[in-house]
């Protein structure tokens, strides 16, 4: 177990770099290119920390204090490391005094940051070393990629609040309880800071702050909830028919971590040769249809991630497919990282994303994890799901076309092949676009 003072934040760097200034940017030791930044330099709940080119604005200062990281520019809002497992993405918050948000250092030069009383570090993925990377957390392990550098900086502009109290979580120093007379004049409980203090004991804690990446809401999406790209695909209430060539998408795009897709397909009707699928995009903007479309293929040179929960060749074959790099991930190209399963007419589908950009797809009562695929995709592939799902949010597609196809079925009559989506379920939280019927 790491243990330090209090106070032990303010040791000297270098010869070059005496640690006497209240402001610190803090970089990789590796790579000090890259600063920790608040992304907008907007101070609120759940604003999700990453890596950025160090630029010297105020969305890169900080305050180490107190066993806190607080944000220089609104020292109201600390580092807050969520349910503090692995992989965790930071966050600001509102400071509280809780665990998630108590730090350390070592102290030395690079340095280990970690969550006091843990064996939890803060984190980067060194092979990740452009803009957008987000820093997180993990098991202290002694790797190069938990070893920090502080620097002295100026104070932010315009200047930061004034810091909070000493304690967040709400102290007792404030109140004066001879009134009490020793707690024994209380009385009736006036739902006071000071009556707490004074007759029971202290405050009652504020609770956890939630993760910002939501496990959301359920939502049963309704024809209203989708619109179509091309051809003539026929809504049912909860999901389409589309027979020949046609593609349906969500008006929404969603942050789907910690949550899932679910839904039916019957491919019964569909012929071989043919694709049948449905999958998620995450375009820049709002969902505008077929005007902004984009995938991994990068059609009209728009190019953003793609991850295909399923795509059919008839009944003669079916894969789900990761297409990552395109968007910040290292392995999953344009040509994926793919499982491919074996022919069948109906399918329930069930998709979950962890809250650290994992996505297993359940075909049929068979779970594909991301060690089931070919290549199989890295942290930073994951790393980048988080990235996109937090930032753009995902589009849900499907589509009947023909091109490649999974399995070694041939054929050529896609205007009378037909395929039906039908159950559709979304957990998760809208990023863009109106918000679908919920369930």
């Amino acid at each position: 177990m790491l243990t330090i003072l209090a106070n032990i934040f303010f040791v000297a760097l270098d010869a070059a770099n005496v640690s006497d200034s209240w402001y610190k940017t803090l970089t990789p030791s590796d790579n000090n290119y890259l600063c920790i930044d608040a992304p907008g330099g907007y101070a609120y709940n759940g604003n999700p920390l990453w890596l950025w080119t160090c630029n010297g604005m105020a969305s890169q200062i900080w305050v180490f204090d107190n066993q806190q990281v607080r944000y220089g520019a609104d020292e109201n809002y600390c580092v807050d490391a969520g349910d503090m497992g692995n992989g965790q993405q930071l966050y600001l918050w509102e400071c509280n005094g809780y665990p998630q948000q108590s730090w350390e250092l070592d102290g030395f030069h690079p340095s280990r940051v970690y969550l006091a009383d843990t064996g939890t570090c803060l984190d980067y993925y060194t092979s990740w070393d452009t803009d957008g990377q987000p820093l997180h957390v993990w098991d202290c392990n002694g790797y190069d990629s938990q070893y920090w550098s502080l620097w002295d900086s100026d104070a932010p502009w315009p200047p930061s609040p004034s810091p909070p109290s000493p304690s967040p979580a709400g102290g007792c120093s404030d109140c004066d309880c001879s009134w009490t007379h020793g707690g024994s004049d209380c009385g009736v409980d006036d739902g006071s800071h000071c009556w707490s203090c004074c007759c029971s004991g202290g405050p009652s804690p504020h609770p956890s702050p939630p993760s910002p990446s939501p496990g959301g809401a359920a939502y049963c999406p309704s024809d209203d909830d989708f619109q179509v790209d091309y051809g003539s695909p026929q809504f049912n209430g909860d999901g389409w028919t589309i027979t020949g060539g046609a593609r349906v998408s969500s008006r929404a795009s969603f942050n789907l971590l910690g949550g899932y897709v679910e839904f039916d397909m019957d491919v019964s009707g569909a012929n071989p040769g043919v694709n049948q699928n449905l999958y998620v995009v995450a375009p820049d903007g709002e969902n505008c249809g077929i005007e902004c479309y984009c995938d991994s293929q990068c059609p009209s040179g728009k190019c953003c991630m793609e991850l295909d929960f399923i795509e059919t060749n008839g009944n003669c074959a079916w894969a789900t497919t990761w297409h990552t790099q395109v968007d910040g991930g290292a392995v999953c190209d344009a040509g994926g990282c793919q499982y491919e399963g074996g022919a069948g007419s109906q399918f329930h589908v069930h998709v979950d994303f962890s809250y650290d950009g994992w996505m297993t797809v359940n075909v049929n009562g068979q779970s594909v994890d991301a060690g089931s695929l070919s290549p199989v995709p890295s942290g930073q592939d994951a790393s980048a799901i988080v990235n996109i799902a937090q930032s753009r949010g995902f589009v849900l597609e499907s589509a009947q076309w023909m091109g490649w196809v999974p399995g070694s079925c041939d054929g050529h009559d896609m205007d009378s092949s037909r395929f039906s989506i039908s159950n559709v379920q979304v957990r998760g939280s809208v990023v863009k676009g109106p918000q679908p019927r919920g369930c």
